[in-house]
């Protein structure tokens, strides 16, 4: 599961943006996306976010076992300020925000193990 994107772009919808930014930011190429199975309104953590407003759509999409995302469609202020980049399954998440890290939406471990799609299915 990828938390890839951060932004829609001018005119585009959230299924479209979301191809946009898993390409951009893994090197994935989607030819589409299930319906998303977070998708609400929500009030930004002012610590990690200059907006008053927040939606968010959030997929799952499950990829090959061999593939390794890529950074070549990284911004450089991507590239400076990523410190860890990797897939986590729902149990890591958990782990993490456990330990030092917090996750957003607090409840994304949850959300993981509820609506990742089982293995042999897109």
């Amino acid at each position: 599961m990828d938390h890839a994107g951060r932004r829609r772009g001018s005119g585009e919808d959230h299924d479209t943006a979301a191809i946009r930014e898993v390409r951009e930011e893994t090197g994935l190429e989607l030819d589409g996306v299930p319906a998303p199975f977070l998708d609400t309104d929500f009030d930004p953590d002012q610590r990690w976010h200059v907006y008053d407003r927040g939606h968010w759509a959030w997929y799952a999409v499950r990829v090959p076992a061999s593939f390794e995302p890529q950074r070549d469609g990284w911004t450089d202020e991507e590239l400076r300020d990523m410190v860890d980049w990797r897939w986590m399954s729902a149990t890591e998440l958990e782990a993490e925000a456990a330990s030092a890290h917090e996750t957003e939406p607090t409840e994304l471990p949850d959300l993981v193990r509820a609506n990742t799609p089982p293995k042999g299915n897109p």
